[in-house]
């Protein structure tokens, strides 16, 4: 007989559910090592997506304040492509300038020597006489009136190439075509124009120390241009508007005033049409082959609030220690377009 037929039932029982119980537990314990453990991996990988999380919020951050500083950065990189494009632009004017006027100045030197030649000072000693007896041609006797009108011609043929020589080259120079551009802007205040800019690829000196160069390109170009914007003023109804030419990073700029003045006209399409017409049949332009185009902006490219320096006067609005005691005064009104749009100092004669 075995053993655990000796056994009662019972104990059978119990010894059977004992080891249920111990199989079970050691089942529960391995279990929970294992549930444990991965808990401990889940609390890792949290740790890590919660470091992802700060990452991505900082990162969030970051571009968000980018994105804020984005309509300033856009002004900064907008005003220093205006200045790298004014300089660019004012080498290529004055480039051609300096070809021109070689151009004009070999041709000066040619007119010179024919005019030193015996002969032709001869010719133009006689063509000048002429002055002298145009006016009493009519009562001489027909005859003796021929004969002088005869040999003034003879005189004017002869003397043909020297006024050809007078009147500068006109034939095209052998350089690629060119084209420059103009900076313009429009500040407007409460939905009306209040001034106008326009800053031009030509050294200030042209407007500075006018009187002693030469009549060569870039003057000529700022001529024209005056002339243009005159013309425009003409147009908007605003003859009288103050206009003040400032030194802008080296280059012309014509500020306008016009918050006084009520506009028969858009003053972008005016002022492109004037200056358009009055650069479109300029022969030295031509013969430079140099164009011109105008590039708008907002006055904020032209002169950005952190561009500001010290040695630059602040604006009216600023109150700053260079604005007038009397905003109604007519010499601070005078100014009120480079304060306003600019922000630069300069003379306002020209």
């Amino acid at each position: 007989m075995t053993d655990s037929a000796a056994k009662p039932k019972l104990i059978l029982e119990l010894e059977s559910i004992e080891q249920w119980r111990t199989e079970q537990a050691q089942t529960y314990d391995n279990s929970l090592v294992e549930l444990a453990a991965e808990e401990q991996a889940l609390r890792e990988q949290i740790a890590e997506l919660q470091q992802s999380l700060e990452g991505n919020a900082d990162k969030q951050r970051q571009l968000d304040g980018e994105m804020q500083e984005l309509p300033t950065e856009v002004v900064r990189r907008s005003h220093q492509a205006l200045l790298d494009a004014l300089e660019a632009d004012r080498a290529l004017v004055e480039a051609r300038s300096a070809a021109l006027q070689e151009v004009r100045e070999l041709s000066m030197m040619e007119l010179q020597d024919k005019l030193e030649e015996p002969e032709m000072a001869a010719a133009i000693e006689e063509y000048e006489k002429f002055r002298e007896v145009e006016p009493v041609l009519g009562s001489l006797p027909p005859s003796y009136r021929q004969v002088v009108m005869d040999h003034h011609e003879a005189l004017k043929s002869k003397l043909a190439p020297l006024f050809v020589l007078a009147a500068g080259p006109k034939e095209p120079l052998d350089l690629e075509p060119a084209v420059a551009v103009m900076v313009a802007s429009i500040d407007v205040v409460d939905d009306r124009p209040a001034a106008f800019a326009l800053f031009l690829p030509v050294d200030f000196q042209v407007y500075r120390a006018w009187a002693d160069r030469p009549e060569d390109l870039a003057a000529q170009v700022a001529y024209r241009v005056v002339s243009g914007v005159s013309q425009a003023l003409d147009t908007l109804g605003a003859p009288d508007a103050p206009v003040v030419y400032q030194d802008f990073q080296g280059c012309i700029s014509i500020q306008v005033w016009l918050d006084d003045h009520d506009l028969d006209a858009s003053v972008s399409d005016t002022i492109v049409a004037s200056l358009e017409q009055a650069l479109a049949s300029a022969p030295e332009c031509g013969q430079v082959k140099l164009g011109f185009e105008i590039a708008w902006v907002d006055p904020q490219v032209i002169g950005p609030d952190d561009e500001e320096s010290d040695d630059q006067p602040a604006s009216l609005a600023d109150g700053g220690e260079d604005a007038a005691a009397d905003p109604t005064d007519e010499d601070d009104k005078k100014f009120k377009p480079v304060q306003i749009v600019l922000r630069r100092g300069g003379s306002d004669q020209w």
